[in-house]
């Protein structure tokens, strides 16, 4: 499955969940939003039992006349059999609990997107989404 196919799914996926939130009921748990710990505001679905428990994207790099830069994603997630960082929809396969991922973002206009998504035993997806700006 090609990056912007997968990128769709997680959009929608996204999408869908937030739909479903604010059709809910008040009596939902409202601890499976996924905690962000700085940056800009996160997107958070929490389907599955897996938790993405820190997130840290900047909200703003600076490129200093470069056409891409590599920024540092700081992540942590638990109860996941697998994760992945998607970047603008380039995937980055996780395979620590927790730690950094290094990744390259060209440097433009517009908004990149930083999904990481978290797989539990069953396969079901917990996914919180970022964005980030540069300064071309």
């Amino acid at each position: 499955m090609n990056a912007r196919v997968r990128l769709a799914l997680v959009v929608f996926t996204l999408s869908i969940a937030v739909v479903a939130a604010g059709c809910s009921d008040s009596s939902d748990d409202s601890s499976k939003a996924s905690p962000s710990s700085s940056g800009p505001p996160a997107t958070a679905v929490q389907l599955g039992d897996a938790r993405i428990t820190k997130f840290d994207v900047p909200a703003t790099v600076a490129c200093d006349g470069k056409t891409s830069i590599e920024v540092t994603v700081q992540y942590a997630v638990s109860g996941a059999k697998k994760s992945e960082l998607l970047v603008d929809g380039r995937p980055y396969k996780l395979t620590d609990s927790s730690g950094e991922q290094k990744a390259t973002v060209r440097c433009d206009s517009l908004p990149h997107t930083m999904v990481i998504v978290a797989y539990d035993s069953g396969n079901q997806r917990t996914a919180q989404q970022k964005l980030l700006t540069t300064n071309a």
